[in-house]
C-alpha cells in the first residue's frame, strides 16, 4: 500500500454541495499555491484538499524521490483517505496535471471530472529554440537533483540551482525555500524516455472523464501537442481554453479560471 501524501483541508463554508475537489501543484510550488482557489471553491460549498508532492515543502522527505508511478499511487491512496474512495473533482497544474493523467489511466473510478493547467500528456516543440529551452531547464533541474547527493557542498548548490531556474527561467509567482531534491520527477521522466516507463508513455493518453484544459498563450512554447488539443476539440465532454497569460493561468487570471472551472464542474450534462 502506498503512503498518502500530506494535504491541507479547506472545509465548505455554508451549505456543502457534497462534492470534494482535490488540488495538486507542480514545480516549483507547494500545496499553498492552490489555497486561494481552494478557499473560493469552499465558499461555494466544495470540500477541498490541496495535496503536497514529496520533497516540495522545503525539506527532504526522501533524497531519491519517487518515480511517477509511485507518486501517482500515493495520490490515489490520498484520495481514498480523504473521500473514502469515492470519485473526486481533480484540479491540477504542471506536474500535478501529468500525474492526473496517469491517475486517470492507472486508477479508474477515482476521478469524476478533471481540470488541468498548462501541461498536456506530451510535448512536441516546433522550433529548435523551443527544443533547447524545454530540454535545458529540465536537465538543469536534473543536475540540481544530482548535486544533492554530494556530501556537504552538494545540497546547497542543488537548492541554489533550483532557486535560479525558478526565478529567472520559470518566473514563478512565489519563490519558495525549495531543496534541489524537487528535481526527481524530471529525472524519472527522462529515465522513462529510454525505458518506455516512468510516465513517458502517457503522451498517448485519452481522457476517460470530462476534462477542461487551460493553457497560457504568452510563453515561448507550449507543453502540449496539437494532437492533444484536437482530441479535446473532437470530444463532447472535453474542452481546451487558451488564456492570455503565462504558465500560472490560475494565478494570473484567477477570476477567469474560477468562473470557467465552476461552469464546467457544475454542468450536469457532462
Amino acid at each position: 500500500m502506498s503512503t498518502p501524501l500530506k494535504y491541507q483541508l479547506v472545509e465548505p463554508q455554508g451549505k456543502a454541495n457534497g462534492k470534494t475537489a482535490i488540488f495538486i501543484h507542480g514545480w516549483p510550488d507547494n500545496l499553498e499555491m492552490w489555497l486561494p482557489q481552494a478557499q473560493r471553491f469552499a465558499e461555494r460549498g466544495y470540500r477541498c484538499a490541496s495535496l503536497g508532492l514529496p520533497n516540495y515543502a522545503g525539506k527532504v522527505e526522501k533524497a531519491t524521490g519517487y518515480n511517477l508511478e509511485q507518486v501517482t499511487d500515493m495520490i490515489a491512496e490520498t484520495i481514498k483517505v480523504i473521500n473514502d474512495g469515492k470519485p473526486v473533482l481533480l484540479i491540477a497544474h504542471d506536474w500535478g496535471a501529468l500525474l492526473s493523467y496517469m491517475l486517470d489511466s492507472r486508477h479508474t473510478g477515482l476521478v469524476e471530472k478533471m481540470v488541468t493547467v498548462d501541461i498536456g500528456p506530451g510535448v512536441k516543440p516546433k522550433t529548435a529554440s523551443a527544443v533547447l529551452l524545454s530540454a535545458g531547464y529540465q536537465l538543469w533541474n536534473i543536475f540540481a537533483f544530482f548535486w544533492c547527493f554530494i556530501p556537504l557542498i552538494g545540497p546547497p548548490i542543488g537548492s541554489y540551482m533550483t532557486y535560479l531556474v525558478s526565478k529567472y527561467f520559470a518566473g514563478a509567482p512565489t519563490l519558495l525555500p525549495h531543496v534541489g531534491n524537487v528535481g526527481y520527477l524530471y529525472f524519472y521522466l527522462w529515465k522513462g524516455m529510454f525505458t518506455g516507463k516512468g510516465g513517458f508513455h502517457i503522451r498517448r493518453y485519452k481522457p476517460s472523464v470530462p476534462l477542461l484544459y487551460f493553457y497560457g498563450a504568452r510563453k515561448p512554447f507550449h507543453f502540449h501537442t496539437d494532437r492533444f488539443l484536437a482530441l479535446l476539440d473532437e470530444s463532447s465532454t472535453c474542452k481546451a481554453v487558451k488564456v492570455d497569460s503565462g504558465h500560472w493561468v490560475h494565478v494570473a487570471r484567477a477570476q477567469l479560471f474560477f468562473d470557467e472551472t465552476i461552469a464546467f464542474l457544475e454542468n450536469e450534462s457532462l
